[in-house]
């Protein structure tokens, strides 16, 4: 499902000395540039389900805490084109409402604009899987009672979790 939101919607992307970060509801990624050439053998890459470490040629780019926990045993990193890392987490809480503030705990923080972003993207990814399932069990609203709902969530400025459907959502759908 993520891939699918991203590829229509663009990324949030979190800018860093080494490269960015982004998410959706479910996964966390990495992208690190690296030197051309670099090889396979030159990167070490540690990924826990608390912490995380990547060096690449010797050097330290990154280690630490991850803001909240992930399921090791599904994380992966490749290096494409021998110059990009991208390291890909799967995130253990997977609702709208766990927007990540920054990829360590205390290092690498999004802006607060950035941070904004984020959380809009993963409410509306919410939202789309919402529509998603009405779809399947035929409740679906009206494309404008769709659009209205859309353009209602573009404007809130920070949803809280529980919120979406409870107040703006359901007065739309019953106009």
């Amino acid at each position: 499902m993520s891939v699918h939101f991203e590829e229509r919607s663009g990324v949030v992307p979190c800018k860093t000395p080494w490269g960015s970060w982004y998410q959706t509801m479910e996964e966390v990624f990495i992208e690190v540039n690296v030197p051309n050439g670099t090889s396979g053998k030159e990167v070490k890459c540690h990924l826990g389900s608390r912490d995380i470490e990547l060096h690449v040629k010797g050097k330290e780019i990154f280690k630490g805490k991850l803001f909240d926990t992930t399921m090791s045993d599904e994380a992966t990193w490749t290096l494409e084109d021998k110059c990009l890392i991208r390291i890909i987490l799967m995130k253990t809480n997977r609702e709208a409402g766990n927007c990540w503030s920054s990829l360590l705990e205390g290092e690498y923080c999004a802006n607060a604009w950035v941070q904004d972003q984020m959380q809009r993207k993963l409410t509306l990814e919410r939202f789309q899987r919402e529509v998603s399932l009405m779809k399947c069990r035929r409740w679906c609203p009206s494309p404008r009672r769709y659009y209205k709902l859309s353009e209602a969530l573009l404007s809130l400025s920070r949803p809280h979790e529980g919120e979406l459907f409870s107040h703006v959502g359901i007065s739309i759908l019953n106009r």
